[in-house]
């Protein structure tokens, strides 16, 4: 199961998957739209939506004529679909969702909906709108998840999960049981959805750029250190309890001591980063608590062995093909 379906699955109220695809004339009398993209979902992927109320949204960014299963005429005269078959799936695809790629930009804003898109083509239009808030808010958790708590040393295979994916494994006993855990986690993560479609409004909301900044690095700094308190053993936990007594009347500091933007430093930098948050959360729970959703998702993260989820959901194939993957073989 691909990893941005369960993320569109468990983050978001509601999923527009927007669709690129062309207006057909078949030659036959028959009008109809012309898809690409059935070789790209498979049924794992709609088992996945199947706890989400989810609709396809179909982009026509042109009208062709078809002739025995060829594209013969289209109604944008540089098109790059004139003498591809309808069999030509992956180089159509490309095609049209470069097309459509800033036409998809504008469906968050008109459906009042946080985005994620699959691809570097779509998210690329929106880095820096309020969906690529959301977006960042997301990956100031998967770098150090990925790069950091599971950087223990690897047997056979480098073997990672990505967090939300991990959460979904950690709770389901075989692989049958992931719609149904996916159902009881969606339940579950209400309270999260709830406060990052309030955290996109903000962004857009008519409030002071100062306020919109102060507010959008508390947040930052609150997802920053979602890994880094997932991570505290029971000792850890106990002892802040005790320091936080100590704590109540001081405001919380800033969790960093070097002036770095953990999702734009190097390696070498992007660790100090984190030791330094590792150390503030010790100190004092305040840092996460303030966000709903960062807090809600350190609960979550706090999960079993990574290797035995692999190993027990995962063939031998598989588990080489997630090592591919995260190698970039």
């Amino acid at each position: 199961m691909s990893k941005r379906w369960v993320r569109a699955a468990l983050l978001y109220e509601f999923a527009e998957v927007a669709v690129p695809c062309v207006k057909a004339d078949h030659g036959n009398g028959l009008i109809g739209y012309l898809r690409f993209d059935k070789e790209f979902r498979n049924g794992a992927s709609f088992e996945a939506f199947s706890c989400v109320p989810c609709r396809d949204h179909l982009l026509a960014v042109e009208f062709v004529n078809l002739k025995d299963g060829e594209i013969i005429q289209s109604s944008f005269s540089e098109s790059g679909l004139i003498g591809k078959t309808t069999s030509d799936s992956v180089q159509s695809l490309n095609y049209v969702t470069n097309r459509t790629s800033e036409v998809a930009a504008t469906l968050p804003m008109q459906l009042g909906a946080a985005t994620h898109y699959t691809g570097s083509i779509y998210s690329a239009v929106t880095d820096r709108s309020p969906s690529g808030f959301i977006d960042e808010l997301y990956r100031r958790v998967y770098r150090p998840w990925m790069d950091v708590a599971q950087a223990g040393p690897h047997l056979r295979f480098e073997l990672k999960l990505p967090p939300l994916l991990a959460i979904v494994l950690n709770r389901s006993n075989f692989r049958r049981d992931v719609p149904t855990v996916l159902k009881e986690l969606r339940g579950e993560m209400a309270p999260i959805r709830a406060d990052l479609v309030r955290l996109n409004h903000m962004i857009d909301s008519c409030l002071e750029q100062s306020e919109i900044y102060a507010q959008t690095q508390r947040i930052s700094e609150s997802f920053d250190a979602v890994v880094a308190e997932s991570l505290l053993t029971p000792v850890e936990l106990r002892n802040r309890r005790i320091i936080s007594i100590f704590n109540l009347i001081k405001p919380v500091r800033q969790i960093y001591s070097i002036a770095v933007d953990p999702l734009a430093a190097d390696h070498e930098k992007f660790i100090e980063a984190f030791k330094s948050s590792q150390e503030a959360v010790k100190k004092n729970s305040r840092i996460i608590s303030r966000s709903v959703a960062a807090s809600k998702v350190s609960e979550l993260l706090r999960i079993g062995s990574i290797r035995d989820m692999v190993t027990s959901h995962f063939t031998d194939e598989e588990q080489q093909l997630i090592h591919n993957n995260i190698t970039n073989k």
